[in-house]
């Protein structure tokens, strides 16, 4: 609604593409769902998906007392992704992930809107800048998962476009800014 609200007081009219990066697919998703008329397509960015955080967790390696540091970084991540209720992981945002994964869940089938979703490159690390890196077998897995979760997000409509960077990470509008800009440029001459 706030979206919809300043669209509408900046005299934005649709319309729209809407682009979503990590959470922010989330967002658009819910948008498109509430104003589906006011939107032409949209491109999801590396978009973060309503079971990212149980399905990653699934691919950790069973909680140890001596795990890595990599690991606990991501099983903690990871928790709060699934159900920030809680959790220790920092959320300056306040953002409840229990009741916006169930919000996402909830929005209807996309049907023939025009959708690219752009993914990162499966040779980058899952783990971010700053964060502890993980083992080389959990990294793997971990990828896979995210791809496939990506490749979900590509079925939401049946008029979409899979798009997979080169050497880019989760950051992909600064690590490859061409080609999140190539696709919405596209997008829009198709529309």
């Amino acid at each position: 609604r706030d979206l919809q609200i300043l669209l509408e007081t900046a005299r934005i009219d649709g319309p729209y593409i809407l682009v979503g990066h990590s959470l922010g697919g989330e967002l658009v998703r819910v948008f498109v769902d509430q104003y589906p008329e006011e939107v032409a397509g949209i491109v999801l960015v590396d978009a973060a998906h309503p079971d990212l955080g149980s399905r990653l967790l699934a691919g950790l390696p069973p909680e140890s007392a001596n795990e890595p540091e990599g690991v606990m970084f991501w099983r903690q991540m990871l928790t709060w992704a699934s159900d920030s209720n809680g959790s220790p992981y920092p959320n300056p945002e306040g953002w409840d992930t229990q009741a916006s994964n169930a919000q996402v869940r909830a929005t209807k089938p996309l049907g023939d809107l025009p959708l690219v979703v752009i993914s990162r490159s499966p040779d980058n690390p899952i783990f971010s800048a700053g964060a502890p890196p993980l083992p080389a077998e959990t990294n793997t897995q971990l990828l896979q998962i995210w791809q496939d979760l990506q490749v979900e997000l590509a079925g939401l409509s049946e008029n979409s476009t899979h798009l997979i960077a080169v050497r880019a990470g989760h950051d992909i509008p600064n690590e490859e800014t061409a080609l999140v800009v190539g696709a919405i440029l596209e997008l829009a001459n198709e529309i």
